[in-house]
């Protein structure tokens, strides 16, 4: 399993033999069966190694403006000094949580976008069926695994939010 690449080199005499040995072989490894490259999924492959940080912010930003949208009112209303401590406490616990969780979240999605690869096989027996059907599954659970990765960055972001919510500090 492995990207479209070949080489094949030819020492005889004749030329006009080894011109048709070449052109066998070419014509031979054209015929292989494979997947056409995926255009998102290379594009994504070549700036994956940005989205644990760019997820990380993303997420700290969207806890930070819904945290702040909660609690500007009860800011407004005068509160004593020891609510605002406790609230502060609480909001920073909530966005160094967001943050961690939403940069591990962004290394899975990173890695399982890196494992997507392009399959081309040649099947001459039952073992090279098993082999292509295992790296097909593999591509597919890859896919997954960066889809629930990003609802556990959502999930991540609402549960930090509710959280907030629910001990009254927004």
């Amino acid at each position: 399993m492995s990207t479209r690449t070949g080489s094949v080199g030819i020492s005889y005499v004749d030329y006009a033999v080894g011109k048709n040995f070449y052109n066998i072989v070419k014509g031979w490894f054209e015929s292989l069966e494979h997947e056409p490259p995926n255009k998102f999924v290379r594009s994504a492959q070549r700036y994956s190694d940005h989205v644990p940080r760019l997820l990380a912010t993303l997420s700290t930003v969207v806890f930070l403006y819904f945290t702040w949208s909660f609690a500007a009112p009860a800011l407004s209303s005068r509160p004593d000094s020891g609510d605002v401590i406790n609230a502060a406490f609480f909001a920073l616990a909530g966005l160094v949580t967001v943050w961690s969780l939403s940069f591990e979240f962004g290394r899975l999605i990173e890695r399982n976008i890196d494992r997507l690869v392009p399959i081309s096989c040649l099947c001459l027996n039952k073992g090279d069926e098993r082999l292509l059907k295992r790296q097909r599954k593999h591509n597919q659970s890859s896919a997954w695994r960066v889809g629930g990765s990003i609802l556990g960055i959502v999930g991540t972001n609402c549960l930090a939010n509710l959280v907030l919510r629910v001990i009254g500090l927004t």
